[in-house]
């Protein structure tokens, strides 16, 4: 089903000055942090072998995104995909600094994790600039995350349907068109050789037609079917299982005025839509999260007027 649990939106990184040296440890995730769902009926997944957009649609693996540092320009690049990894659990809630098996250094938000086995690196003083953008001429000429660099741009991702097993297959990147806003319906559409797709907005690629006698097809191919109540899955099984979510936010330390670490706060259905804006609401007991999407807790207080953070505790 498309999902961003990986997705959340990274918190911009605050960064001064220059990059001068680095310190290199190893990183790895702990055996017990690391979780895969197999069962007799889906052959487990090598979630390291996998593309962007085959990691997105894959429930039992992370889809991990950072910044990559461009070190001849001394600037931060966009936020891309970095790597596809076996499903863990996010924990450092600060920004981090990891060394991919290429050599290039990248940044790693408090809402994402540098994958197993990448370098730790302290810098000393990380660039303070982000990386301009190569001219183009149309954003249909660009594929992926370059799509989403660029801010008159949007991305379109959807999921093909099997009509016959009424069921979806892995959510793939379809086309990028200039930006749009886009409403929150579940679409359907037809592509140019008559293929059907189901989006999780009204935007769909130039051209398609709309199919609006569908209903919402929830069922992945190959997977069993759903659990009876999401809610009552720990984190770890959640993530886990394609027709739930995990919602997480960060806990708001108002005396500093930075976030605390990303904490997963309950399992709910994978079907319920959520914006991808920045909320600030507090809880029951009064205490302040930060929300990188607008799923808020039933109970929860409404949206503050209180600035949206970017500086995790500790830095």
């Amino acid at each position: 089903m498309n999902r961003t649990r990986r997705g959340e939106p990274m918190l911009p990184v605050v960064a001064t000055m220059l990059l001068m040296g680095v310190m290199v440890t190893a990183c790895a995730a702990s055996d017990d942090e690391n979780t895969s769902k197999q069962t007799q009926n889906v052959p487990p997944l090598e979630c390291s072998q996998l593309t962007d957009s085959e990691c997105m649609g894959a429930q039992e693996c992370a889809w991990l995104w950072g910044m990559p540092i461009n070190a001849e320009e001394n600037c931060l690049d966009y936020k891309r995909f970095a790597a596809c990894a076996d499903a863990f659990e996010c924990t450092s809630g600060q920004t981090d600094y990891a060394m991919a098996p290429s050599g290039q250094v990248w940044v790693f938000g408090s809402n994402s994790c540098a994958p197993p086995g990448w370098a730790h690196v302290e810098l000393l003083e990380p660039p303070g600039k982000t990386c301009p953008l190569a001219p183009i001429e149309s954003c249909s000429e660009l594929v992926g995350d370059d799509c989403g660099r660029y801010p008159q741009c949007g991305t379109i991702w959807g999921n093909p349907v099997d009509e016959a097993a009424q069921c979806i297959k892995r959510v793939q990147f379809v086309a990028c068109t200039d930006y749009q806003v886009c409403g929150g319906a579940i679409t359907h559409a037809r592509d140019d050789q008559g293929h059907l797709w189901q989006f999780t907005s009204t935007c769909i690629p130039p051209g398609w037609a709309t199919v609006g006698s569908i209903g919402y097809l929830e069922r992945e191919c190959g997977q069993p079917d759903p659990p009876e109540d999401c809610s009552v899955l720990s984190a770890k099984v959640c993530d886990a299982d394609s027709y739930c979510w995990s919602l997480r936010a960060s806990p708001v330390n108002e005396s500093e005025q930075c976030l605390e670490p990303v904490e997963f706060l309950k399992c709910m259905d994978a079907g319920i839509g959520c914006d991808d804006a920045m909320h600030v609401v507090r809880d029951p007991s009064g205490k302040l999260w930060q929300f990188s999407h607008g799923c808020i807790p039933a109970g929860w207080g409404e949206h503050t007027s209180l600035p949206i953070l970017d500086a995790p505790c500790g830095l």
